[in-house]
């Protein structure tokens, strides 16, 4: 890409390659002329990974509004308790992304009939993916605010070497002078964000898995409710229903723990005197990736948990953040009349997420703004 801004390289436009100067003219635009530190500026490994850092930090926070969304209504539709929401349970474990999904899917399903049906039925126990939804995904939130804030860190700091200092009238503790000086030091380095950001792949595979793990209870007749057909079928036995989403679902959660090894790794460069590096661009387009997965493995389980609210008794009204979300769901996705190609399905539910419709809609039924 760089190469192309100076005339070099190659460029495709219209599916036909041409070297960077014939490119650039072709699309009426003219090389630049680098200055002092712009063309390290272009190719080092710390501004992609920023850059890649932020839009992961966007979309992973998209997402775990999506998963507690998607979570609140599987709950529901399954006839499962809000018990585990209450903030009590947090005050003696009080871990702040806890306390945030908690306040989520509590503010959602508060109001719903379906809920206050069974708040005195004799089922003890709730499987974990249902039961221990605040704790999961509040690790998962505590894991891209670190992030967020090492981000937020690295866009506002200068990254170049050496750095040149006027000066400032303050002795420095190094020197003892506050003389200006260009000095040679290693905030290059992309250790700071490299960490956080294998950190939030993994969790992100731990949000991806947990939404699978939920989606398959509302799929798999040897452990869903009574009231939902196999696989979300209409006719059971013929139709196969919902049941491809679970396979793309597995195979998404799946890719996500095989590419979730630390990108950490050290490979000393340049006749070693660059002799640790951080490989953070790695960590960066590992991280981007595993979000996009991560969003379709949850817009699976808000697509699967929509149809299945229609096989519930219609004289019990979900949670009005739950009916938003379905009614938004419906908007894009009609209801499964037959055997159908459903990658569309969850291509459009994805796209409600990351456009932040789904989030708005929600938002305006709880009147409050979720967590």
């Amino acid at each position: 890409m760089t190469l192309v801004l100076l005339g070099e390289g190659e460029a495709t436009i219209d599916g036909e390659r041409l070297d960077g100067a014939t490119a650039l003219e072709r699309a009426g635009l003219t090389s630049v002329e680098l200055h002092a530190k712009e063309g390290l500026a272009l190719i080092n490994g710390t501004q992609l990974t920023v850059s890649l850092g932020a839009l992961t930090v966007l979309d992973a926070e998209r997402a775990i509004r999506a998963a507690d969304i998607a979570g609140a209504m599987t709950t529901e539709v399954t006839f499962s308790t809000t018990a585990s929401a209450d903030s009590r349970i947090n005050d003696v474990r009080p871990h702040r992304g806890h306390r945030e999904s908690a306040d989520n899917i509590h503010a959602i399903t508060i109001d719903s009939e379906i809920i206050q049906s069974h708040r005195n039925c004799d089922r003890v126990q709730d499987a974990y993916s249902i039961r221990c939804l605040p704790q999961v995904h509040g690790a998962v939130r505590d894991a891209v605010r670190h992030l967020r804030e090492a981000v937020t860190t690295e866009l506002n700091s200068a990254t170049d070497n050496p750095l040149v200092f006027d000066a400032s009238g303050v002795d420095n503790r190094a020197s003892g002078t506050d003389d200006a000086a260009v000095l040679s030091g290693g905030n290059f380095h992309g250790e700071p964000l490299a960490l956080p950001l294998d950190y939030v792949t993994s969790a992100l595979s731990e949000l991806a898995a947990i939404s699978e793990r939920r989606l398959d209870r509302l799929l798999n007749p040897n452990v869903q409710e009574d009231h939902l057909p196999p696989f979300l079928a209409k006719d059971a036995g013929i139709q196969s229903g919902y049941m491809i989403a679970q396979y793309a679902a597995a195979d998404l959660v799946s890719t996500n723990q095989a590419e979730g090894k630390p990108s950490t790794t050290n490979i000393p460069v340049s006749g070693n005197q660059e002799d640790h590096v951080s490989m953070s661009a790695q960590s960066a387009l590992r991280a981007n990736s595993a979000v996009d997965r991560t969003l379709r493995v949850i817009a699976s389980e808000l697509v699967c948990a929509t149809e299945a609210l229609e096989y519930v008794d219609s004289d019990l009204e979900p949670g009005s953040g739950t009916r938003a979300a379905q009614d938004c769901v419906r908007e894009r996705v009609p209801r499964l009349n037959g055997d159908r190609q459903i990658y569309s399905d969850i291509d459009a539910v994805t796209e409600l997420i990351v456009s932040d419709t789904l989030d708005d809609r929600v938002e305006r039924a709880i009147d409050g703004s979720l967590r």
